[in-house]
C-alpha cells in the first residue's frame, strides 16, 4: 500500500506557507484599518501611577487605557482620587474598588 502525497493545506483549511490570498471559502479578505484611540495623559499628581480610584464610587480607572479624559479631569477637580501601592489592579480590588467598564459605571 502506498502513502498519499502530503497536502499543502493545513489542518484548519489554510495554507501554512502564507501564500493563500483568499480564505478557505474563496472569499476575499477585507482590509483591516488601524483603530484610532485617544490617549489620556496621566494627571500631574499621578505621573507614576497607572491605576487611579474614585473614593465616591469605589471605581478604579486604568489611566493608560482610558479614552475619556473628562473622567479623570472631573475626578481631579473633585479631589476624591486615590492611588494604590503597589500600583496594580489587584491592590485596588483588595481595597474594595471595582474596575471601570467603559460604560460610565464600575
Amino acid at each position: 500500500m502506498g502513502e498519499a502525497p502530503a497536502s499543502p493545506i493545513g489542518a484548519f483549511g489554510h495554507d501554512p506557507s502564507g501564500d493563500e490570498a483568499d480564505g478557505p471559502t474563496g472569499a476575499s479578505r477585507p482590509a483591516c484599518e488601524p483603530l484610532a484611540s485617544v490617549v489620556v495623559e496621566r494627571p500631574g499628581k499621578f505621573e507614576e501611577f497607572r491605576w487611579v480610584g474614585d473614593k465616591r464610587t469605589r471605581v478604579v480607572y486604568d489611566v493608560d487605557n482610558l479614552t475619556d479624559a473628562s473622567i479623570i479631569e472631573e475626578l481631579m477637580e473633585a479631589g476624591t482620587y486615590a492611588s494604590f501601592g503597589p500600583d496594580t489592579l489587584a491592590e485596588a480590588r483588595n481595597r474594595g474598588y471595582r474596575p471601570y467598564k467603559g460604560d460610565g459605571v464600575g
